[in-house]
């Protein structure tokens, strides 16, 4: 799960470093420029699809976390003889 938000993080953080770099410095080189723009806005095309694997991974862990708490009840209340 780690890898995958920081590759979104990471992805995200390169297109706006890109398009910030192409607005503020405004590269004499037109093919730099349109260079910088087209990656950044192909990484803002992928933040959707970061957002989604983010909150699709938050989920399943949401799920893990809640059946292990879950368990976990069970246990306490079978060993204080209340369940």
């Amino acid at each position: 799960m780690k890898p995958l938000l920081i590759a979104a993080a990471a992805a995200l953080g390169i297109a706006l470093a890109a398009i910030g770099i192409a607005a503020g410095l405004r590269p004499d080189d037109p093919a730099a420029t349109e260079f910088l723009v087209g990656l950044g806005y192909f990484g803002l095309l992928l933040a959707p699809a970061g957002a989604l694997a983010v909150l699709i991974l938050g989920a399943i862990a949401l799920g893990r976390i809640a059946r292990r708490d879950a368990a976990a009840n069970s246990e306490a209340l079978r060993a204080t003889g209340r369940g």
